[in-house]
């Protein structure tokens, strides 16, 4: 490689670093090294930049910086990680990294990282007709739902990204682990939450992902709202009944019997997304949800995001497809009626996470319910005696 190339990518580097200084730890991590074989410029899933020479010779310097940090955006928000447990594969891959890119870009422009002037293309919201901050997931299935599943043309993809091992990427030395990969990713949230605190504002969605990052669930959640949990599905889950979709190994001649079954049980979450719910309180109860989903041993759990209606119900298996949504009164009633209303859906447990500030219904529903607290208002905000309560909120 030539001094000259060096030193392009040198300075593209550190320019990065002085556009965005809270990016400094993931940057300097990230390794940097050159392959031809790579069509134009991407990361792998062990935090590699690999870039191709005739690629970067077509760029400007601001131009080169600003991929650079699209680059390492991959890596700071797991798309890779992500991508794996949302099954993306080598007939998907191309249509999540345009997703990827959309989730990062909207960003970008807003950060005046990158420009929309026609000299560089690449992929964002606006240009599928799609709104700006959401998430990879979401662009993805919007992507398929508008028959929008051509290539773009910006980048090269890299297994940092969709999770699949390209022919380009080094698998024999380069790259670096994962705990210094957790260590930068720590820092880089830390330097984000400084600079918030000192200079006032990061664009987009970087304190969201830093505050998330660096929260713990707010309780010690095995010890407490895990048992609470447990306690109540004691019941559920020593069940034992007779059932023929596993028949029993006993044999008796031309008699077909049944085996003993413990149904395993069935927990759903209504998540408060009304308008007295800020982030501090949201950041919380996805990090409780996470640590539902972490801690008992269920595949799946059934969640609803709810104000004064509900807004969105889906199962989900982890965090990556949650969609919440919201903003408007409160009535978590609502969305115990719902789980309540349909006796094949209904749940054994439901956990609530709420300000308290809500109505309630008058009768316990068919299932136990847990309340999460996520304020410091008055002791159990009127919370019905029917229900358990575990005050989540900070001292």
């Amino acid at each position: 490689m030539s001094t000259e190339k060096t030193e392009k990518i040198k300075i593209a580097r550190y320019l990065a670093i002085e556009k965005r200084p809270y990016l400094a730890a993931a940057i300097l991590t990230m390794h940097i090294v050159k392959n031809n074989d790579c069509p134009t410029l991407g990361v792998s899933k062990k935090w590699v930049m690999y870039y191709n020479e005739d690629f970067i010779d077509t760029l400007e310097i601001n131009q080169l910086a600003g991929i650079i940090i699209h680059e390492v955006s991959h890596l700071l928000r797991e798309h890779c990680i992500r991508a794996e447990e949302f099954g993306i594969d080598e007939k998907t891959h191309d249509v999540s990294n345009v997703a990827m890119d959309c989730e990062i870009n909207d960003d970008l422009i807003e950060e005046k990282i990158l420009k929309e002037d026609g000299s560089f293309p690449f992929c964002t919201p606006v240009k599928y007709g799609f709104e700006d901050n959401m998430t990879w997931e979401y662009y993805y299935k919007m992507l398929f739902k508008t028959g929008q599943v051509q290539q773009c043309p910006c980048h090269g993809n890299g297994s940092g990204s969709d999770g699949i091992a390209k022919e380009w990427e080094d698998a024999e030395g380069n790259g670096i682990d994962k705990a210094e990969q957790d260590l930068a990713k720590k820092l880089t949230a830390i330097d984000i939450q400084k600079h918030v605190a000192q200079i006032g504002t990061v664009a987009g969605q970087w304190q969201r992902w830093a505050d998330e990052y660096l929260s713990p669930p707010k309780i010690n959640w095995r010890q407490q709202l895990a048992m609470s949990l447990k306690s109540s599905t004691i019941y559920v889950s020593g069940n034992t009944d007779y059932s023929y979709s596993r028949p029993s190994r006993r044999r008796i001649p031309k008699v077909v019997l049944p085996s003993m079954r413990s149904p395993q049980p069935k927990i759903g979450v209504v998540v408060d997304t009304s308008g007295s719910i800020d982030q501090g309180m949201l950041t919380v109860a996805v990090n409780e949800l996470k640590a539902i989903l972490a801690t008992m041993s269920i595949p799946t759990v059934r969640v609803m995001s709810c104000d004064c209606e509900v807004q969105s119900d889906q199962v989900v298996s982890s965090l990556t497809t949650l969609e919440l949504a919201g903003g408007g009164g409160t009535d978590m009633g609502v969305a115990l009626h719902e789980f309540d209303k349909n006796r094949n859906k209904r749940p054994d447990i439901v956990v609530v996470f709420t300000d308290g500030y809500t109505p309630w219904p008058s009768e316990k529903p068919s299932f136990d319910t847990i309340v999460g607290l996520l304020s410091n208002g008055d002791e159990h905000c009127g919370v019905p005696e029917w229900a358990k309560v575990v005050k989540i909120c900070d001292e």
